[in-house]
């Protein structure tokens, strides 16, 4: 076996370093010495020592009910993260050694970092989280930890690969990103950017094919010239990335783009599946680097797309380009003349942050609504409109003295305006259900005073 004395030796020396230890007769097998390995009372012993490798072991849970013993330590230094896909081996074994089952001689398990995703499995695999790819570990876990006997298992496992699982910036964690090959380097398309790509674009329900490109597809991100949520799952991928979305129908084709792109209009409505493979890209201009004319083209751009999605009735695809065309020029005050310029773009700030605000009261985030409307009337106090918005997103949250005092601004700056008063019908209708609610909670006070009596 491990001869004791070897402990406190080990735990002085470095990996990898060659030793020369000597050992007076008392620190090794002493008086006694080791018939079996020849070794005769009381002899000194020189012992020359190399540590190759080490493999750790952890204690996972209290009492020993989980143990793990690296065998072999992986590549570099990522782990995957909560949500990602994962691909293991495993040989699950009962503690004489008896094979339960394994899947070497078959397909790797597949299953989803973290939370119920584990379901159904032994909960050791709930520390494949923490493991390297490629590396190989020895569990051995209690009844609890492996779902087997009472006297537990070993379990053998080897994490082959995962796929990385994210949601799609922007998207409201509606489109989701398999990464299958993260590419090389570290730098992405931005908008504008040129770029060349695969692109296959499938129908969720049967697979079938709507859009397929063999070769090469040329495009310029963010110019709408494809789905939307493929620009920007694009803006996160570097060269050489593979990656698979998934979309639900209000990020799929709109009419319009249907047409454009050649897709039946049966796709309209329709839940995609789409492979992209990001072959080549040359960026765009940097942002820092745009003069004063530049931002305001792509100032008028921007908010132009975000009214075609929103005439598709696209909100919350709109107002990201509502606030791309408000952040290219935040923050650019000094570029501008303050005569002849500057009200000019201030006009298209309080359009975009308006048409933000009907975005998010179409999402039903009268909160967010709020923010946008009260920002524009910081530019233009006297803006019919932001009354208006800021107006309909008290009512929604129920701030019905404020909503009604902005809606009366409204009629004030705007006698004819519809919407105001169509919005004061409906908050009238709010007010005499809160009274109508106030009575019957102070009716039923004055109840029990009189029961209490």
């Amino acid at each position: 076996g491990f001869p004791a004395f070897l402990a406190p030796v080990l735990q002085q020396v470095h990996l990898h370093s060659k030793y020369v230890v000597a050992l007076a007769p008392e620190a090794a097998y002493g008086s006694a010495g080791d018939a079996a390995l020849g070794v005769p009372p009381d002899a000194a012993l020189t012992l020359e020592l190399q540590v190759t490798d080490v493999y750790p072991v952890e204690e996972l849970a209290a009492e020993g009910a989980l143990t793990k013993k690296t065998l072999a330590k992986g590549d570099g230094w990522m782990t995957p993260s909560k949500g990602w896909e994962v691909f293991v081996h495993y040989t699950l074994s009962r503690p004489d050694g008896t094979q339960v089952r394994s899947t070497r001689s078959a397909e790797p398990l597949v299953f989803v970092c973290g939370g119920e995703a584990l379901t159904g499995l032994p909960r050791v695999f709930e520390h494949v989280i923490a493991m390297k790819r490629y590396e190989s570990a020895h569990f051995v876990a209690s009844a609890e930890w492996s779902g087997e006997a009472e006297d537990g298992c070993t379990l053998d496992v080897e994490l082959l690969k995962w796929v990385e699982v994210r949601a799609v910036r922007n998207t409201n964690e509606r489109v989701r990103m398999k990464v299958f090959e993260q590419g090389v380097g570290y730098e992405h398309p931005n908008d504008g950017a040129k770029v060349e790509a695969k692109v296959t674009v499938r129908l969720a329900s049967d697979g079938s094919t709507l859009e397929s490109s063999d070769e090469s597809l040329a495009l310029t991100i963010d110019d709408d010239e494809v789905v939307p949520a493929i620009d920007m799952a694009l803006k996160e991928l570097s060269k050489g990335a593979v990656a698979e979305l998934t979309m639900p129908a209000e990020w799929g084709y709109t009419p319009s783009l249907a047409l454009t792109r050649g897709v039946p209009l049966s796709a309209v409505g329709q839940a995609l599946v789409v492979s992209v493979e990001l072959l080549a890209f040359e960026r765009a201009k940097d942002e820092w680097v745009l003069d004063k004319d530049e931002r305001r083209v792509i100032q008028q751009r921007k908010k132009e797309q975000g009214n075609r999605l929103f005439a598709d009735g696209r909100f919350a695809q709109a107002a990201p380009k509502y606030e791309k065309s408000l952040s290219i020029v935040h923050d650019h005050e000094d570029k501008y003349d303050a005569e002849s310029e500057w009200p000019e773009v201030n006009k298209l700030r309080v359009v975009c942050l308006l048409n933000k605000a009907m975005c998010y009261l179409k999402l039903d985030d009268p909160k967010e609504a709020l923010d946008q409307a009260e920002k524009a009337l910081s530019i233009d106090p006297q803006s019919a409109k932001g009354f208006l918005r800021r107006g309909q997103a008290h009512s929604r949250l129920g701030n019905l003295a404020e909503a009604k005092a902005d809606l009366l601004h409204v009629v004030k700056l705007d006698t004819s305006n519809r919407d105001a008063r169509e919005e004061l019908l409906v908050l009238k209708g709010k007010f005499e259900a809160h009274r109508l609610k106030e009575k019957a909670l102070y009716s039923h006070m004055f109840d029990k005073i009189s029961l209490q009596k």
